[in-house]
């Protein structure tokens, strides 16, 4: 027993059982725990119910656990993705799932003796404690663990949801079914990992490691600047979308959208380990994607600006979905096909990216897409036709996160009445977009939202669900690796110079979408400066980065540019003659 200024702290005793019962059913809601519950909690090596006792009576506790990680991802209620994303890199973790304070002894310190007690005990065990709070309109413990160091990893609401009807159990703040949001923090006890570090992708021994390869060493033999790619990532990425979606009970095809990486080896393993079909949008990535093994019935074809040419070559293969965002494709497609059944492509106005510039609706008036004020002549235009509007696309950007998830019901409101005008929709394509982090700060999207909103919308008209995820597969599976050639001040400013340039990667210069860069070797005892990363490309706008606070870097070193998985080599060019790069494929 450990004594303080006015408590004392002990473990959990058959003795304690019943007065924690009743603090529990006080505080948390009736039947919120129960005996056999806490009974596993004595004499535990890896759970500990940590109590504070005025005298012999208990005043307040706190539950803890130690588990790996994938078994403290279970405990976790909105599905275990973006946990293991997030805590990926650690072994072992540790958990408090609550803290609790008698009602005639609240506003004492007692929670933040506990929280404090309970993470010096932890502390010597993991290197993480995760923690998911009770948030109601009268209860907030954040504000408790915050003080002592926790970081804000996410919100959950409904967190208690499914528990309380399975149970029974009525939530103090809101009855029965509980609707508390639970707020998710975690404190580290270490260096805290980079934000992009992951079991695949970290230092290990002082060098970058990447799906199982130390980097400097698998260089030794090769040229930069070059693309290596995890096809292990992307199809763990591929699984988890079709688990999030599986779990919704709702019809669904995936086409990968071929832009994003045409590498042989991906589009190989797509075909062997996956039953995705692919989504191309001109006429060479179509025999592409025919020559590597997918039939027309598993293509889906997404194009703009058309021309008659285009038309011509899609049309011999009457089998794959088409999409149409023109008036004009739609009027000239009706020329050269017997296929009757096509998708249509509309513009909602509403964008959801990672930035404006990767909008494909919003404010400004782009190519893509047939607008509402365009969709009466449309009507006019299949009416007077053949053709048969059986599926609307709608493809808001490239890039969102959770943050804007709530756009989406606007978009489905836009939808809505395309469909009253078309009842003969029996699929929605939402097409691409679904984006990774970018930058300290960015969370993983969270997948078990996404596929609730888009599945419940999908439900409730009666539709099957088609996306075209690309960028989200392949993104974080892919990086560019470069070798610092210059580094020199000019006028005050740091300039450091890569042997590659924007028409590798352009998605800094064209989009300003960061782009991390890595060293290869960890830099150790390296004061972080201010730099300007630029290419070896005779344009201005030749970078990678401007002012970036990073390690100084040294010519001759290697770096990684991360994130280059996709919209990098499929989008790369021959200007200034400096085309030259190699592409290379890991997995375990």
């Amino acid at each position: 027993m450990q004594e303080t200024i006015n408590y004392t702290l002990s473990f959990l005793s058959q003795s304690f059982i019943d007065p924690i019962l009743k603090i529990a059913d006080q505080q948390l809601g009736n039947g919120f725990l129960n005996r056999e519950f806490l009974s596993s909690y004595i004499n535990n090596n890896e759970r500990y119910c940590q109590l504070a006792l005025d005298g012999e009576t208990v005043v307040g506790f706190s539950l803890m656990e130690i588990g790996n990680c994938t078994e403290i991802a279970s405990k976790f209620k909105s599905g275990s993705y973006w946990f293991l994303e997030y805590f990926s890199a650690y072994e072992r973790i540790g958990y408090r799932s609550l803290t609790a304070v008698s009602a005639d002894f609240e506003g004492r310190g007692i929670a933040s003796l506990l929280v404090e007690k309970g993470l010096e005990l932890l502390s010597g065990k993991v290197e993480v404690v995760v923690c998911d709070a009770w948030k109601s309109e009268t209860n907030f413990i954040g504000n408790i663990l915050e003080r002592n160091g926790y970081e804000h990893v996410r919100e959950i609401p409904f967190y208690w949801n499914s528990d309380s009807i399975k149970t029974g159990y009525s939530c103090k703040a809101c009855g029965n079914p509980c609707s508390c949001t639970a707020v998710i923090y975690a404190k580290f006890f270490t260096n805290k990992n980079k934000w992009w570090e992951r079991e695949d992708l970290k230092y290990r021994n002082g060098i970058l490691e990447f799906s199982g390869k130390l980097l400097l060493n698998y260089i030794e033999t090769k040229q930069t600047p070059l693309y290596i790619y995890n096809t292990d990532r992307i199809i763990y990425k591929y699984n988890q979308l079709c688990t999030a979606l599986d779990n919704q009970g709702v019809p669904f095809l995936i086409y990968y959208a071929m832009k994003a990486n045409r590498h042989p080896a991906i589009l190989n393993h797509l075909k062997i380990r996956t039953k995705c079909g692919i989504d191309v949008c001109s006429p060479n990535e179509l025999d592409l994607a025919i020559q590597y093994g997918f039939s027309p019935d598993q293509l889906s074809y997404t194009g703009t600006s058309i021309s008659d040419n285009d038309l011509k070559k899609i049309c011999v293969h009457n089998k794959i979905r088409i999409n149409l965002d023109s008036l004009s494709a739609v009027r000239r497609f009706a020329k050269f096909s017997e296929q009757k059944e096509i998708g249509i492509r509309i513009n909602t106005g509403i964008g959801m990216a990672y930035n404006q510039g990767l909008e494909y609706a919003g404010n400004k008036v782009v190519k893509f897409g047939i607008y509402k004020t365009e969709w009466s002549e449309l009507k006019k235009l299949i009416d007077n036709s053949d053709l048969i509007v059986d599926t609307v696309h709608c493809h808001a950007g490239s890039g969102f996160l959770s943050d804007q998830l709530p756009r989406l019901a606007e978009i489905f409101k836009e939808i809505s009445f395309f469909i009253e005008l078309f009842p003969t929709v029996k699929t929605l394509n939402l097409g691409g977009g679904l984006g990774v982090p970018q930058q300290e700060g960015d969370q993983p999207l969270d997948l078990e939202a996404w596929s609730a909103i888009i599945s419940t919308y999908v439900k409730n008209k009666g539709l099957n669900l088609s996306i075209e995820p690309g960028d989200y597969l392949v993104k974080d599976s892919g990086i560019l690796v470069t070798q610092v050639n210059s580094v020199e001040i000019k006028k005050g400013k740091l300039f450091v110079g890569i042997d590659a340039g924007m028409n590798m990667n352009n998605e800094y210069a064209y989009y300003d979408m960061n782009l991390e860069a890595i060293p290869l070797k960890k830099p150790l005892n390296r004061k972080n400066v201010a730099m300007t990363l630029c290419g070896n490309i005779n344009e201005p706008v030749d970078l990678f980065a401007e002012d970036k606070e990073m390690p100084l870097l040294e010519e001759g070193e290697y770096i990684a540019l991360l994130n280059s998985g996709g919209y990098g080599a499929s989008s790369s060019s021959n200007h200034c003659m400096r085309g030259d790069f190699k592409e290379y494929i890991i997995c375990k």
